[in-house]
């Protein structure tokens, strides 16, 4: 109920709260004189009726009117997972006037706060688990309010979330009052560490692979016995150990004997049956695209050793670094083991950008492949350009070819016409 109603002298009057109103009308009954009170119910469909700086759970969200697919689209613009299991725990702030929402945070529990004050994660209903340990997927299962954060951190690792999965996974605890948890690595069978302790992934012996053929990550950890020994196999392309365990059961082995595996390709790695190898699902590029080595490798299908011989053939270095974070083309369309070497982004993943729809392409601070700048623009991005350009030519015009280096080739002086202008996110260009 919503409390006191204002009913004025005309007999009818309004609830404010919560989000359906109650009409009272008295209604005479002509024929006996008796005068008796009625009410009519109805719930008004209004989506974007949250008060403005207000926190609400998502399902006093959907029950004042909004669309799931709203609440789903605020998850997926802060990279959230976003599916229905996760909406109705979720905490949203009411941006302004017209309804508009942004996520805030999911909680195990929310918990409504109240006219006028704000919904809130409710950690009271949860036992958290300890930040300096790690846990196999169905510990944290069993414990209250675990399951949406368990099946949040596979989604955001693009890892399975069936309850086979979960349970044969190994996953760490943030230590936040919403009770964030991070995925580390498949395990196939993982191991209760016992109290005090951090759950791991067993490495007891398990049958061999069969020599000359490929498996896939998943398959070789279900075996038993082949977490280090896959581990190990990857050490080259993942360095950082973390990283190598979440990667550990999408990548494609062969088996060389004796149980013995070499690191074939990082991808959508697909089960090819029995007596068969597994394989990297649709591998291909579309020609003329731009795309990272680490991207071509993990979603493409292509293989180290592809992207090495593209550096090889452009004369550059084949380490990790060159490889994972260099820009290569397809020049052939649905085939990721054509490539040609592009532009080397620099030692840090982080400078080789995912272009989305579009092409990949190195940070801003180096010239992206085929745009045209101006020498001051250039200059304005890394001093390191001031080897190439002098003071004289801050009103040239350089076409940015794909050097290691970020290189350009000089192609007009617009000083000779008038300026050259910045062109945004497109080409600079000479005015006249």
């Amino acid at each position: 109920m919503c409390g006191q109603c204002a009913r004025p002298a005309c007999g009818w009057g309004f609830c404010e709260r919560p989000s359906r109103y109650i009409l009272h009308v008295k209604m005479v009954n002509t024929m006996r004189g008796i005068l008796v009170l009625g009410s009519l119910f109805f719930a008004p469909v209004l989506a974007g009726n949250c008060s403005k700086g207000l926190s609400y759970c998502g399902t006093a969200l959907i029950s004042r009117g909004y669309d799931q697919q709203r609440l789903v689209d605020a998850l997926e613009k802060t990279g959230q997972a976003g599916y229905s299991g996760i909406i109705s725990d979720s905490v949203y702030h009411c941006d302004d006037d017209s309804g508009s929402i942004s996520f805030v945070t999911t909680c195990d529990v929310c918990k409504d706060g109240g006219a006028g004050n704000d919904d809130t994660c409710d950690t009271s209903k949860r036992t958290n688990c300890d930040a300096r340990f790690t846990y196999c997927g169905s510990a944290l299962a069993s414990r209250t309010g675990y399951s949406p954060q368990v099946e949040s951190a596979l989604r955001q690792a693009s890892q399975p979330t069936t309850s086979d999965f979960i349970s044969k996974s190994l996953f760490k605890c943030k230590g936040d009052a919403s009770g964030t948890v991070e995925f580390l690595s498949y395990c196939g069978t993982c191991a209760d560490g016992g109290a005090g302790k951090s759950d791991s992934c067993a490495n007891n012996s398990g049958d061999n692979c069969s020599s000359g053929i490929a498996y896939c990550g998943f398959n070789l950890l279900n075996k038993g016995g082949y977490h280090d020994r896959l581990s190990n196999a990857l050490q080259g392309a993942f360095p950082d150990s973390a990283e190598r365990d979440r990667n550990l059961g999408k990548s494609l082995f062969m088996c060389t004997g004796n149980g013995d595996v070499t690191a074939l390709s990082t991808c959508n790695c697909l089960d090819g049956g029995a007596g068969r190898s597994d394989y990297c699902a649709s591998p291909s590029c579309k020609k003329g695209v731009n795309y990272c080595g680490i991207a071509l490798m993990k979603n493409r299908g292509a293989q180290r050793s592809t992207l090495a011989d593209a550096l090889s053939a452009a004369g550059q270095p084949t380490d990790n670094a060159h490889v994972e974070n260099s820009v290569f083309t397809c020049e052939i369309d649905r085939q990721a083991n054509k490539v040609k070497f592009l532009s080397f982004c620099g030692s840090d993943a982080a400078q080789c950008i995912d272009g989305g729809a579009a092409s990949d392409h190195c940070e801003p601070k180096k010239c992206r492949i085929g745009i045209d700048y101006c020498g001051k623009t250039l200059l304005a991005k890394d001093s390191s350009y001031s080897s190439i350009i002098g003071d004289g030519q801050l009103k040239s015009l350089y076409r940015c070819n794909g050097a290691v280096d970020g290189g350009v080739e000089f192609i007009r002086d617009c000083a000779q016409d008038h300026d050259c202008i910045d062109g945004g996110k497109f080409s600079d260009y000479c005015t006249s």
